[in-house]
């Protein structure tokens, strides 16, 4: 497999001229990236495990007593939430014979059991009992360190009701590492905002580069969503190495019309953010990936908060919750406007996932053919620059410099 890699390295620093050209003449990353079992063994050491990476809500294990095992990127992980109220993650595996531990979520539970030889674990990891290790009915044996037994721990950090870990245990504190990302979110006020009980998840039959590329440009809005109606000016986001996207401005009006037309629906409208106007043109969307796998679209009166969670080169998982502004989070009288809100966005989900999954089916012929992608200039200059990001972080190398700032692609 190392052969393997080294030969892709190679052919990926090959395409890069033709990546590096301005975005109307570049060529996207080749086919294999998005195919290939080796390739993609590569991306979860050098994107995921050295990265902070998005695993899990904190609705996930609500109250002390909760676990939720996580299938991620490879990763089999545990998520619990102990008597101390503490969320930690662990490998899902006994440290015995490394049997899966938890296959199913559990509430109101003091901890867990492995189905193969019954060691016994509490929600902060230690190991509590081990029966007839050293024979029937003897819990103990000679020179065993039941201390030294414990589950095995991942580093894990929680920001804005998001769980993260960090696999390899090298990157920085999580507050340095989302530093730049949440200053770009800070005229959004979530201080103000609560998860809403509103989730969904959909599984895309396509590479999480796929799913990724897919929102961060709105050049398919039209044909594709074309319920959400008129477009506004666009933006790029090139963001720093942790961070990409794209924002649109728009009248206030047409900003809040579009994921929610609360006066043709008969409903309460929802709240807007503290800093939205009466009327004239704001920013009306801010959508963002947070590097490995976090998904921000945040807009007027709400923001959807997705974990992107590849299962393998070619099916990812898309995990989404809603931030409200208090009190439609959690108020009895927006509870049509919520339900309305959450149809609308699985509409724009259900539309997407056969078109990426049929780009993810053309692939194979894609790589037969030498086939790269084009951009367009005024739309997706976001998707040049994320692939830009991950072409060089997966050969460990610095990207050459490029316009940073917010940049207009076109009017």
């Amino acid at each position: 497999m190392n052969a393997d890699i080294e030969k892709q390295k190679r052919a990926l620093r090959d395409a890069l001229p033709a990546l590096e050209q301005p975005v109307a003449q570049a060529e996207g990353l080749p086919a294999f990236v998005y195919t290939d079992a080796s390739w993609f063994e590569a991306e979860r050491q050098a994107l995921f495990a050295a990265g902070w990476m998005a695993v899990a809500f904190k609705s996930d294990v609500p109250e002390p007593g909760s676990l939720v095992p996580v299938e991620i990127a490879g990763w089999s992980l545990l998520v619990t939430r102990a008597r101390d109220d503490t969320i930690r993650v662990f490998h899902n595996l006994c440290p015995h014979r490394g049997m899966k531990l938890a296959a199913a979520p559990k509430t109101q539970c003091s901890g867990l059991t492995c189905p193969w030889h019954a060691w016994t674990f509490d929600l902060a990891g230690k190991l509590l009992s081990t029966p007839n290790i050293g024979g029937p009915g003897v819990r103990t044996q000679d020179g065993f360190d039941r201390d030294g037994h414990g589950l095995r721990e991942v580093r894990a950090s929680v920001w804005l009701d998001v769980i993260f870990v960090n696999i390899d245990g090298q990157a920085p504190a999580l507050d340095d590492y989302t530093r730049s990302f949440r200053q770009r979110l800070s005229d959004f006020d979530f201080a103000r905002t609560a998860q809403a009980d509103l989730a969904y998840e959909y599984d895309y039959d396509c590479n999480w580069k796929i799913a990724i590329e897919g929102g961060i440009e709105d050049y398919h809005i039209p044909f594709v969503h074309p319920q959400l109606g008129p477009g506004g000016r666009f933006f790029a986001e090139h963001g720093d190495d942790r961070h990409v996207g794209i924002s649109c401005r728009r009248t206030v009006e047409d900003g809040k019309r579009r994921f929610l037309d609360a006066a043709e629906g008969g409903i309460k409208p929802l709240p807007a953010f503290p800093h939205v106007p009466d009327s004239g043109e704001v920013e009306a969307s801010l959508i963002l990936l947070l590097f490995p796998n976090l998904f921000m679209a945040t807009v007027l009166d709400h923001s959807t908060v997705s974990i992107i969670m590849p299962q393998d080169a070619g099916r990812t998982r898309y995990r989404r919750r809603f931030r409200l502004v208090e009190p439609a989070a959690t108020g009895a009288d927006y509870a049509a406007t919520r339900a309305r809100l959450l149809d609308g966005w699985i509409s724009v989900t259900s539309q997407d996932g056969p078109v990426w999954g049929e780009v993810q089916r053309m692939m194979a012929q894609r790589a037969e053919l030498g086939f790269r992608s084009a951009f367009s200039a005024h739309w997706e200059s976001a998707i040049h620059e994320f692939q830009r990001k991950v072409a060089y972080k997966m050969l460990g190398e610095t990207p050459p410099p490029r316009v940073r700032e917010v940049r207009a692609a076109a009017e």
